[in-house]
């Protein structure tokens, strides 16, 4: 979805009657910044959530182990997967979103 995303945006580019290689690059970089940031922000929120989640969970999961709360119990596993099915949305609303391709390229050719 990201690489048609990204061709859809440079079809839509190589359009434009008034095409100039430096706006464009800058265009390109002013992106890149914005998605990069905006992601960066959504990754911390991620972070942050997942490690309540794990501390609030070991203290719930004690609770209901005491007081036999299965439910509490059964909901637990499914809290980290909502927080990430919540960066995953917002990566669908991030600003740039359709140059994310490049990031998740650079990203896999550092490693």
């Amino acid at each position: 979805m990201k690489f048609r995303r990204l061709k859809n945006w440079m079809n839509k580019a190589s359009d434009k009657k008034d095409l100039n290689p430096v706006h464009l690059k800058d265009e390109i970089l002013h992106l890149l910044d914005e998605y990069q940031q905006y992601m960066k922000i959504q990754n911390a929120k991620f972070s942050q959530g997942t490690l309540r989640t794990i501390v609030t969970t070991t203290a719930e999961v004690v609770e209901s182990l005491v007081k036999l709360k299965i439910k509490s119990l059964a909901e637990m596993p499914f809290k980290i997967s909502e927080a990430n099915i919540a960066v995953q949305e917002a990566e669908l609303k991030a600003p740039g979103r359709d140059l994310a391709y490049i990031v998740d390229a650079q990203r896999r050719f550092k490693h």
